[in-house]
């Protein structure tokens, strides 16, 4: 008798002598045995045993099989014809050796639908977990899709059901704040962060999605408007929007920030209009810099424009507009006080008249985008 597992099923038959050696008989799930005149070989197989789900509810499978395992063994498979359809995270649970987890062959736990009632499933052990190895064939799973927006630091949470282990991701940084004012010299506007559209991002766990803040706006004791920070989601990061610069006797100081993709602000000049030309911000896709601040009554710039939204309003005697972000338009100028950005966008700069303080700019903003099945 060849060698056999410890956990085998010895089989007893009485061999018919008159047969010859081709007699082959099947004697258990995955064993054949074969006579040779008096001798008898027992020979174990990749036949996978089939047996039938007992459990009386969902997402809890039990079985036994014959022979039945001491323990559980790294490669154990078999097909089972499952008793209930799965309705979330489910058990294997093979007689007496208790249960294990099952799992898709992705690691993720079984969802709702991945099992119907009747259906003949193929699992195997690894070491850990039992792995479902068949899909449903005639299943056609329903998409949904979701969006999840953060505007703080948080946690994107992996779904157990994600689609294709892929999300979308709409971000951007916070904005530079405005530039300090003073008497006839605004103070220019703060650019808007940097973004990004529907960019894709694949993903096996959780992601720690952080918000730039929006910078500073400037006062007596830090004129210019603090720079925005960046935002981020995985390997996915776009940079904040540039603060802008306090207005001073030298005209050409009065910059409006850059916005963090670089759209340039705009400049002091002593000819134009708030709405034309080098006064006013840099449009971009993702945010326009700043307007400059201007001592002629009616020269501040407006705010860059984004692709969604106008920059904010310059105009007469004030401070520079703030920069449009993908999100939300800039701060308005005004005589005095700078108006804060908002969701990345660049705050105004101070205008020529007490308190001459920038507009803080707006804190960044996220959505991800994704897609489940069920």
């Amino acid at each position: 008798m060849e060698s056999a597992p410890a956990n085998a099923k010895y089989v007893t038959m009485e061999l018919d002598p008159t047969l010859t050696n081709e007699r082959v008989v099947q004697a258990g799930p995955g064993m054949i045995v074969t006579d040779e005149g008096a001798d008898q070989h027992v020979v174990f197989t990749s036949f996978l045993p089939y047996v039938e789900d007992t459990s009386l509810a969902a997402n809890a499978f039990t079985v036994e099989l014959d022979p039945a395992p001491e323990s559980y063994y790294t490669g154990l498979a078999f097909s089972m014809k499952a008793a209930n359809a799965t309705t979330g995270p489910s058990t294997v649970g093979v007689g007496v050796l208790g249960n294990k987890a099952l799992k898709k062959t992705n690691g993720l736990d079984i969802a709702a639908g991945d099992i119907v009632a009747d259906q003949v499933v193929v699992v195997l052990y690894d070491g850990t977990n039992f792995l479902l190895l068949t899909e449903r064939a005639t299943s056609t799973p329903t998409l949904t899709w979701h969006s999840q927006t953060f505007t703080s630091t948080g946690t994107f949470t992996l779904p157990t059901n994600l689609y294709g282990n892929m999300v979308w991701v709409t971000i951007c940084g916070g904005g530079g704040g405005g530039g300090y004012g003073g008497a006839s010299y605004p103070g220019g506007g703060g650019g808007a962060g940097g973004a990004v559209e529907m960019c894709p991002c694949f993903v096996n766990s959780d992601v720690t999605v952080t918000i730039g803040t929006g910078g500073a706006g400037g006062s007596s004791g830090t004129p210019a408007g603090g720079n925005g920070l960046a935002s981020s989601m995985g390997s996915i990061s776009v940079t904040g929007g540039k603060g802008g610069i306090r207005g001073t006797a030298l005209a050409m100081n009065q910059f409006g920030g850059n916005s963090g993709d670089g759209a340039r602000g705009g400049l002091y000049f002593s000819v134009g209009s708030t709405t034309t030309g080098i006064n006013k911000g840099q449009g971009g896709r993702s945010g326009g810099g700043g307007g400059a601040g201007s001592a002629m009554s009616n020269y501040a710039g407006d705010g860059g424009d984004s692709t969604y939204f106008p920059g904010g309003a310059g105009g007469s005697s004030r401070g520079g507009g703030g920069g449009a972000s993908l999100f939300a338009t800039g701060g308005a100028g005004a005589s005095g006080a700078g108006g804060a950005g908002s969701l990345g966008s660049g705050g105004a700069g101070g205008g020529p008249s007490s308190p001459y303080t920038g507009g803080a700019g707006g804190d960044g903003k996220c959505i991800v985008y994704y897609i489940t099945t069920s």
